[in-house]
């Protein structure tokens, strides 16, 4: 039987004797160390709201990556480059260079043109960036082609294709590169 003080009931000694043992710790921090991965390893693409200071510093590669080597899609006038793609839930970009913030979005190819079907979108500030990662809240799809859009921001920090348009150069043409999806397989890496 066990002796109990003014104010403690059986359960409360139970309790302090069972959770006083290296098995509890270890136990609670692999817990905490599964919980951590799933949260931080998420494919989920996180909006952004006003509240993020920083947005363009979400969207920096940690990492090099080497994407396909074949050819770099760029277009005259678009100061934006980027690889050929593996398919996944991400587009790494070589380099971003923006004369004004904005967002950049990756289009489904409608008939050889960008259509109305926004895998995903990140926002940059104004200037430039290397080595830039933007994810995608569907993946792309071996053998598919994209487009990297560049859309103006209305003031809000947040994309919403009906308010945040797609940009036009100077000479008219719209701000965007189309790009290919295709598997190392395929590529005969």
């Amino acid at each position: 039987m066990l002796a109990l003080t003014p104010g403690q009931s059986k359960y409360s000694s139970w309790l302090k004797a069972k959770t006083n043992t290296p098995a509890t710790f270890i136990i609670g921090g692999l817990c905490g160390l599964v919980i951590g991965y799933i949260v931080f390893s998420s494919d989920l693409a996180l909006a952004p709201t006003k509240d993020n200071e920083d947005l363009a510093s979400q969207n920096k590669a940690t990492t090099n990556f080497s994407a396909s080597p074949s050819a770099v899609a760029k277009q005259s006038g678009f100061r934006t480059s980027l690889n050929n793609q593996l398919p996944g839930s991400v587009v790494f970009v070589k380099h971003v260079e923006m004369e004004e913030s904005g967002w950049l979005a990756v289009h489904i190819d409608q008939n050889g043109a960008f259509g109305p079907i926004i895998l995903g979108a990140s926002y940059f500030k104004m200037g430039s960036d290397d080595n830039v990662i933007i994810s995608l809240l569907k993946r792309t799809e071996d053998g598919n082609n994209y487009w990297l859009v560049e859309h103006a921001d209305n003031g809000d920090h947040i994309f919403d294709s009906r308010s945040d348009l797609p940009r036009r150069a100077k000479n008219g043409n719209m701000e965007a590169i189309k790009f290919s999806v295709v598997a190392a397989s395929s590529r005969g890496d």
